[in-house]
């Protein structure tokens, strides 16, 4: 029984267990075994919103259920769970950065950031309104770092405007 610790965000730790669920075999035993999208994300170490973003980006497949509500498969939820590197791996795929976390992966100001965000360097992948009600961009964490390697030369000298 092996228990894998990971750090999400600020410093808090979340136990994502790697051996098989006893729940996933009693609820998934049909040739057409799939489960709701909450227990996909709970079996999969996600947040709902991290789960969300990892359909998004195909990382987890889905299909629609008779209800018209995402269901998914338990090949594919062994799929991913088998893989090297669960669930560190998945959740570095769907790990998203604001403006300041942004910013200081690539060890800029925020407000160059958002200069670099405004003239397209970057694409948000979602957005929510905080609780001043202003509109957050989210990007991809990945994508932030990917910039530094393909432009560092839009992170030093004058700024787009």
């Amino acid at each position: 029984m092996s228990t894998t610790k990971s750090v999400v965000g600020g410093g808090s730790t979340t136990e994502v267990r790697a051996e098989p669920l006893p729940w996933l075999d009693a609820v998934c035993d049909g040739p057409d075994a799939t489960v709701a999208a909450g227990r996909a994300a709970t079996a999969l170490g996600l947040k709902r919103r991290e789960f969300d973003l990892a359909v998004y980006l195909g990382a987890v497949g889905v299909r629609t259920g008779p209800d018209g509500r995402p269901r998914v498969d338990r090949e594919e939820i062994v799929r991913l769970r088998s893989q090297s590197g669960f669930p560190d791996e998945l959740r570095e795929r769907v790990r998203t950065a604001g403006t300041a976390e942004g910013a200081e992966l690539l060890g800029i100001s925020p407000v160059r950031f958002t200069r670099l965000a405004r003239a397209g360097c970057l694409t948000p992948v979602a957005f929510y309104l905080n609780r001043y009600r202003a509109v957050v961009w989210v990007y991809l964490a990945q994508e932030v770092e990917a910039l530094a390697a393909r432009s560092p030369e839009l992170l030093v000298g004058n700024s787009p405007t």
